[in-house]
């Protein structure tokens, strides 16, 4: 539905907020989020500096960004799918059905680790791909607006990899929400991609895991530095109180989607997700868990990726090595298992004591995982059958999961005291 005209103004320019890259639903969420109907844009967001007569710099010219009722950004119409979308075979690589690198996947990861930078690139809709990646990008960018009317100047596929080796301190995605970063650091505007995709290059690490859950509008407006940020004893509730207490209170759905190769999976780009290593069970020291991400801009650009440069150009593989389902009515789409879950009865910590309690492989465990813009604002806690799962995706079968978190399962975002 169209937003009104109705102009605000943006708040001030808040503290730079951007948070490194730590990515890897549909809009029936009960958990909206409150945008204003139509914002501008500064002159240096939108690329129309002017100046007034005293040589100021003058709103007037400034690009005007327009969200509809549920915050997403107005313009794109047709068929845009936001539900959550599992594809086992996405990538029709030669051995990976028998979950094997083919030499193709190899040359794919490698140049991977060649463009992991922990930066995001952009890809417009109207250019033609250079390279195998920007090809990926391109492909899954078309992939997913088939049949929708956008603009092209104005649209495209933000994209960038995710690297992570058994083993390592680092291993966890943190739960983030995928963003235009750059206009959250200038102007406190949160702005998303319509959908955002995951695509894995392994069959190892840690599952993905979305939550529906959006950021209130205000969510990175205050404190105005970080030093403010900073949590006392006594100051968890007052700090994360300027980070959007909005957000806090109950979970109702979750996707929970285990690594496979070759496997593709979308959902709604409003959502909260990452990729917890709590999950992965025992790391394999060394082993790879390697993802490409892309988020889909319609008829919107992110002010802050650019295009590939030129010099990495000799250092990655040319476009026209990949085998991907020509549209979305070539794909297999998967299917995903709805699983209830209550309360876990058992914490983390009660589960970790040895001999184990056999109830603990029955009954979901309650796990905390602290998340916000600095890292520990908030938490995130959900009873998660974890190994339940696991013992699915290991018959390979189901590799996919809604999880539906019933009314007093504990499941829900609270301040981190």
């Amino acid at each position: 539905m169209p937003a009104s005209k109705r102009t605000v103004d943006p708040p001030a320019a808040s503290r730079a907020l951007r948070q490194k890259r730590n990515t890897e639903g549909p809009s029936n969420s009960a958990d909206q989020a409150s945008h204003p109907a139509s914002v501008p844009l500064h002159p240096q967001i939108s690329g129309e500096a002017s100046q007034d007569s005293e040589g100021e710099d003058s709103d007037e010219d400034a690009e005007e960004l327009i969200l509809d009722e549920d915050g997403r950004i107005f313009g794109p119409s047709g068929a845009i799918d936001y539900t959550f979308r599992a594809y086992d075979h996405f990538l029709q690589l030669k051995d990976v059905r028998r979950g094997k690198h083919s030499a193709v996947m190899s040359q794919l990861i490698s140049d991977c680790e060649a463009v992991f930078v922990e930066q995001s690139f952009f890809l417009p809709a109207n250019i033609s791909p250079r390279t195998t990646l920007e090809q990926l990008a391109q492909t899954i960018f078309a992939f997913h607006t088939e049949g929708v009317n956008y603009n092209q100047e104005k649209s495209g596929a933000e994209w960038w990899v995710q690297i992570r080796r058994g083993g390592d301190n680092e291993e966890s995605i943190g739960f983030h929400w995928d963003k235009d970063e750059d206009l959250v650091d200038s102007q406190g505007l949160i702005v998303h991609p319509q959908i955002s995709t995951v695509t894995y290059l392994t069959d190892y690490g840690a599952p993905t895991l979305i939550i529906d859950k959006l950021p209130p509008s205000d969510y990175y407006s205050s404190p105005e530095s970080e030093e403010e940020a900073e949590v006392d004893e006594d100051g968890a509730e007052e700090a994360a109180e300027g980070f959007g207490s909005g957000l806090y209170g109950q979970v109702g759905t979750g996707w929970y989607s285990c690594p496979r190769l070759g496997k593709h999976i979308s959902f709604d780009g409003r959502y909260l997700h990452g990729a917890p290593a709590e999950l992965l069970g025992e790391a394999v020291p060394g082993r790879l868990r390697v993802s490409f991400l892309v988020n889909i801009w319609l008829d919107y650009t992110p002010t802050g990726p650019e295009i590939l440069p030129d010099e990495l150009l000799p250092t990655l593989r040319p476009a026209g090595l990949l085998g991907i389902p020509a549209s979305l009515h070539a794909a297999k789409q998967a299917a995903v298992q709805t699983l209830n879950v209550r309360s876990g009865k058992h914490t983390e910590e009660e589960c970790g004591t040895t001999p184990r309690p056999k109830a603990c492989f029955l009954q979901p465990r309650t796990m905390s995982f602290p998340f916000g813009p600095y890292g520990t604002e908030h938490v995130l806690s959900l009873p998660l059958p974890s190994e339940k799962i696991a013992a699915i995706n290991s018959t390979g079968t189901y590799s996919s999961f809604e999880l539906q978190f019933r009314r007093g399962s504990e499941a829900g975002i609270s301040a981190n005291s």
